[in-house]
Formats: structure tokens, C-alpha cells, sequence
């Protein structure tokens, strides 16, 4: 399809117009990929998982797609050995668990909707890496406690050590001996360190190892000694800590790894429901119709609106081509009559036709499958500010 006419008809707004209305990233990087087909037969397929798309909604009760992400990356690092994240880990899950519900509730649908089933039931269920990554990692990106036996004592660990630091802190600031040389009666941290705000000139009062000074330079953070053998003890256990969470991190991901093939393909099928989902919500949203499709070249519209002048749109009716009893259409009329529009709307729709997309016209309209589209017009204005030839060059 000749693509400098599609940019004169204004196909790309329209497309824009169907990306917004997918329900995650992926579906809508599919929803700008989306180009006329010259088969028939391809017409006819997409046209009629737009109607089933379309009846779906109108009949209440939103398509559940929420929770959908595009892990095409995540999948990516995980099949060459990296290890994800707790939050690219969620994103798996999420996805996995969107897709589940979407081929549930397709599958129930299947008597109505059959073309939309028989995608859903090619989308793959993964309910261990949903579960594996629920019980190791909370919503909020934390991995678990529970994740392993060894991660649940060191964390104990963790908690008495710094339990610990902080009571002999307190008891330093409750003590007359020390409370005079600090700067206020706080337990901070610098560089991951309990420490106490010391004024500069009583440094020597609370021995330690100083970690920050304020910009002034008239408070040290000092870390007292009673405490450094503690903390150093706590960075050790910090340091299993992680080293732990990297290991179950390492192991979940290799879970997922094992079936990156599977999920890649579930996010496939994921990304193509969703942009017919969209040509579907963009339908009812302009109030389009499923055009006939026609094995002959005919053009065949009842009412027919510009999708780009929403409520400006003025109806018109044209017919032309095959059993029409003329292939060739001259428009005449004075200036700012509207031929341009009239001549944009019926190469508009048949380029939306061919993509599968519904057209603002009244049922019973017909469209034939045009091998190409050529649009050549004397002027280059968007049609949305309803601008002729003559008036754009008045202008």
C-alpha cells in the first residue's frame, strides 16, 4: 500500500486513535503496526474478530486485561543467565496471571466469540511461576521471609543485631556522662551505620569512628565504639542477606527461564488480543459498522462520516465500482463544498476496511479489497480543520 497516500488520508491519526485505546504497551505497539491487507479472505477474518470484539463490549462488562506488562526484555535476560529483579519477577507474574484470567474468561465466551476463544486458548497457563513468585515476593517488591529457611534466620540476625546497636545507642543518649557533647538526643544512620550527632568541639568526649559531618562542619557523625563491633558484625549479616536473596532470586528466575519459550508466546497471542480488543472499543466509540466485504472492486457507502470531524462529520452516500454501473466518479462543486472531505472519507475507509478496522457508516454499506489506494489532492491540510484546496491556499 502506497504509503505516502495513507499519510494524505490521515490513516496514521487513525491509528494513534486505536494505539490509545489498547490496554497495555505491547497491544498498542501492535495496534501502530497495523497495516490494510489486500486478501479478501484476511479482510474478512479481521473484520469479524473485530465485530466479535466489538459485541463483547457492548454487551457489558469489561474484557479483563489489567496487570498486562511487556516482559519481552525480562525474558530476554532470563534465558541468557541474568537474574531478574523482585519487581521484573512481579511483572512476569502479573502478566502470566492477566493472561490466565483472559483465556478463562474468552473460553466461557467461546459460543459468541469463537475466533476470540480459539486465540485465547493458545494463551498458556504458567500456575507454578505464578504461585513460586507470589510465596517468595511481596507486592511491594520484598522478597519473603519465608523465601527460605537460611533468609528467615538471617533476618532474625539482622533484627536482634541492630535491636542491639540501638539499645546501647539510647543508653548513650540517656547518659548524663555523654548527652552534653551531643548535638541533638537522635539515632540516625550514615553509610548504613547507626551513628550519634556529635558536636564538633566534643568529639573527643565520644570516641569512634566519624562516618559524616554536616555542611557547617560543626556536627560529626560518629559511630561510638561500644556499637562498631556490633555494626561491623550487622554489615556481615547484611551481606549474607543479600547474597541469599541474589541465590533465590537466581533460582525463580531460572524457573521462568525453563519456559520463556512458552510465555513469550502467551505475550504474543497477549499483545494481538488486546489491539482487537482496541479495534473493538474503537468501533463503538465512533459508532462504526462492519462493512460487507465484496469480492469486487465496488464502493458502496450509506452515511458515511469522516472519523476525524466527530460530530462536524456531515453524512454522505457514495456509490461506485463494479455493479455500480461506472468505475470512474467526478465531484463538482463550488469552493469549500466539502469534495475534498467527500474524496478523504471514502479513501479513509477503505484503507480502514482493509485493516480490519469497523468505518462510520450506516449497515448495509459494502467495500471492495483494493490491491492499492493512491490518494492525490492539491493540498496537504489535516481534514480535521476542515480546510479545501481553495481554502487552504486562501489561508
Amino acid at each position: 500500500m502506497d504509503e505516502r497516500s495513507l499519510e494524505r488520508l490521515e490513516f496514521p491519526k487513525i491509528i494513534e486513535l486505536l494505539a490509545a485505546q489498547a490496554s497495555f504497551s505491547l497491544g498498542a505497539e501492535r495496534c501502530r503496526g497495523l497495516r490494510p491487507l489486500t486478501d479478501p479472505e484476511a479482510v474478512r477474518r479481521r473484520q469479524a474478530e473485530t465485530e466479535e470484539a466489538a459485541r463483547l463490549l457492548e454487551g457489558g462488562g469489561e474484557v479483563p486485561l489489567a496487570g498486562l506488562a511487556d516482559i519481552r526484555r525480562p525474558l530476554q535476560r532470563a534465558t541468557k543467565g541474568g537474574v531478574l529483579s523482585p519487581e521484573e519477577l512481579l511483572q512476569v507474574a502479573s502478566t502470566l496471571r492477566g493472561a490466565r484470567r483472559l483465556r478463562g474468561f474468552l473460553l466461557q465466551r467461546e459460543s459468541s466469540c469463537p475466533l476470540l476463544a480459539a486465540r485465547a486458548s493458545r494463551l498458556t497457563p504458567q500456575p507454578e511461576i505464578e504461585e513460586a513468585v507470589a510465596t517468595t515476593i511481596t507486592e511491594d517488591g520484598r522478597v519473603r521471609d519465608e523465601a527460605s529457611p537460611r533468609l528467615a534466620a538471617l533476618r532474625r540476625q539482622k533484627a536482634d543485631l541492630e535491636a542491639a546497636i540501638r539499645q546501647r545507642l539510647e543508653d548513650m543518649i540517656r547518659s548524663p556522662r555523654w548527652a552534653a557533647a551531643l548535638r541533638e538526643p537522635i539515632i540516625t544512620q550514615r553509610r548504613d551505620r547507626f551513628v550519634l550527632p556529635v558536636k564538633a568541639e566534643a568529639r573527643h568526649v565520644i570516641p569512634g569512628v566519624v562516618h559524616d559531618q554536616s555542611a557547617s562542619g560543626a556536627t560529626l557523625f560518629v559511630e561510638p565504639m561500644p556499637v562498631v563491633e556490633l555494626g561491623n558484625r550487622l554489615r556481615a549479616v547484611e551481606a549474607e542477606e543479600q547474597e541469599e536473596i541474589e541465590r533465590i532470586l537466581a533460582a525463580l528466575t531460572e524457573r521462568v527461564a525453563a519456559v520463556a519459550g512458552e510465555i513469550g508466546a502467551t505475550l504474543d497471542e497477549l499483545a494481538d488480543l488486546d489491539a482487537i480488543i482496541a479495534r473493538g472499543r474503537l468501533a463503538l466509540a465512533m459508532r462504526a459498522e462492519r462493512p460487507e466485504t465484496v469480492d469486487r472492486p465496488r464502493v458502496r457507502l450509506r452515511r458515511a462520516r469522516h472519523p476525524l470531524l466527530g460530530p462536524r462529520a456531515v453524512p454522505i452516500d457514495v456509490w461506485l465500482g463494479d455493479g455500480e454501473g461506472f468505475d470512474t466518479l467526478v465531484i463538482t462543486g463550488p469552493n469549500t463544498g466539502g469534495k475534498t472531505v467527500t474524496l478523504k472519507t471514502v479513501g479513509l475507509l477503505a484503507l480502514m476496511h482493509q485493516a480490519g478496522l469497523h468505518v462510520p457508516a450506516a449497515p448495509g454499506s459494502q467495500l471492495g479489497v483494493f490491491p492499492q489506494i493512491f490518494c492525490d489532492v492539491g493540498d496537504e491540510q489535516s481534514i480535521e480543520q476542515s480546510l479545501s484546496t481553495f481554502s487552504s491556499h486562501m489561508r
